[in-house]
């Protein structure tokens, strides 16, 4: 699932986790990095790249792109499904390197389609590493693709990096559908030593008008294959299943990768109250019916707007979960549930389940939990921190947006930020989407990466 707010691995190898931040408006987008340390996140970017097309970076994606020429750094990705550079839309992926000293100016490879209103990128995800090959790949969406049946794009890396010249191409099975409207790295569901990946069709029809429907690629020694491994479809009218996607970590600790699914429409009783699933893994693969499945019951709540992983915050050994929700002021929700072997079992539904951590935000139509990440160690405490960004913030300037980080512990989340930054211009749209970095500049630290216009 790509983001504007995502942990960055470690771009710079220094052992902390690094985190990347982007926004973008009508005029230009701003991609930032915050490198982790022993003192932890500056107030200052250490990375910055500005995007020069005016029509760009209306709805940029960022992602950890994992360590796609296994240098030992991590590497992240960007994608301007709006970008012209020849053809009115067309969209532009952009592959950034780690090294030693971090991330470099320019992006070391580019791919675009040259198709007008192809909108390559709306969605972007590592892929892990599907061929099992030691190196990462690279997952993009173009959902618009012929009559919005959509498409998908796996790039395999290289001891060269990322080339246009290994790809492969997963295309959806109907019109309207919008087949890789998100894109997610799943881990490994079926724990055969290779990556596998999610994706979903929100808008998907049969039977039922907008049901959803959400696929699975199992990876493979010869990677990925063209027909899905496994499918999920919702069977209710408008929920569009899969409009948010994520890998959920081991959430049941059963040594099998699971999956994370938002469904911000879902309605049952109360009008677009929202949902949440997540997908066990086993042997042979996904589940057919979820193991954790919450709705909010509360009217045009739309929980399950954006999801994530979010690592192990309280150091238990169990993959932790998020997910967001929107309110009728539209400040903004957070939820975090840990992962739990003893309270849910595969024949709960409908859980009446309180979250372990949650937060609210603080202004007006601030939208906190636009995008929500993990950020992965930005301390180096050996506990997961979360990374969640309110675009819409205002604080002196309209629509400046910020993003706030929260430190894991044996506790859990803590209730007070960690770090937090605002931009200070009107209409910045800061933290639209938020990223971990890894660690580009190999110091042993998480850094961020953020974006802002």
């Amino acid at each position: 699932m790509g983001s504007a707010i995502s942990t960055a691995g470690d771009i710079n190898g220094d052992g902390f986790s690094d985190i990347i931040i982007a926004s973008g408006n009508i005029e230009f987008g701003i991609v930032r990095a915050y490198y982790g340390s022993a003192s932890g996140l500056s107030s200052s970017p250490n990375w910055e790249y500005i995007h020069s097309n005016s029509f760009g970076f209306q709805e940029l994606e960022i992602c950890l792109a994992g360590d796609v020429n296994d240098d030992g750094y991590s590497d992240i990705a960007i994608s301007a499904p709006y970008d012209e550079n020849g053809e009115s839309n067309e969209g532009i992926i952009y592959l950034f390197y780690g090294s030693s000293n971090g991330l470099t100016g320019s992006a070391q490879w580019t791919y675009e389609l040259n198709i007008a209103e192809a909108n390559l990128g709306i969605s972007i995800s590592s892929a892990g590493d599907v061929n099992g090959d030691g190196y990462s790949d690279l997952l993009v969406g173009q959902p618009n693709w012929n009559n919005s049946i959509g498409k998908a794009y796996v790039f395999y890396g290289s001891s060269n990096g990322m080339s246009e010249l290994s790809v492969d191409e997963l295309i959806g099975a109907a019109s309207n559908s919008e087949f890789s409207s998100q894109v997610s790295y799943a881990g490994d569901v079926n724990h055969d030593g290779y990556s596998d990946i999610v994706i979903s069709a929100p808008k998907y029809s049969n039977g039922e008008s907008l049901e959803g429907k959400l696929y699975a690629y199992y990876g493979s020694s010869t990677g990925i294959e063209n027909a899905p491994s496994y499918s999920y479809e919702s069977d209710i009218v408008g929920t569009e299943f899969g409009s948010s996607l994520s890998s959920a970590g081991d959430f049941n600790a059963d040594g099998y990768a699971d999956v994370l699914v938002g469904s911000a429409f879902y309605t049952n009783g109360q009008n677009q109250e929202g949902e949440v699933l997540v997908i066990c893994g086993s042997e042979t693969g996904l589940a057919d019916t979820a193991f954790f499945r919450l709705e909010s019951n509360i009217e045009a709540c739309s929980l399950g707007a954006s999801v994530s992983v979010a690592g192990d915050v309280n150091g238990d050994g169990i993959g932790d979960i998020m997910m967001s929700a929107r309110n009728d002021l539209s400040e903004g929700q957070v939820y975090l549930f840990n992962g739990n072997v003893m309270n849910i079992t595969s024949s709960s539904s409908w859980l009446a389940y309180t979250p372990n951590w949650y937060v609210i935000g603080d202004t007006l139509d601030g939208n906190l939990g636009y995008s929500v990440e993990s950020a992965g160690d930005v301390n180096g405490d050996g506990f997961s921190d979360v990374i969640l960004g309110s675009y819409f913030y205002s604080n002196g300037e309209s629509h400046e947006g910020k993003a706030y980080i929260y430190l894991g512990s044996e506790n859990g989340l803590s209730d007070t930020e960690y770090w937090s930054y605002e931009t200070d211009y009107p209409d910045a749209n800061f933290g639209v989407d938020v990223s971990p970095a890894g660690d580009v500049n190999g110091d042993g630290y998480s850094d961020v990466i953020v974006g802002a216009s």
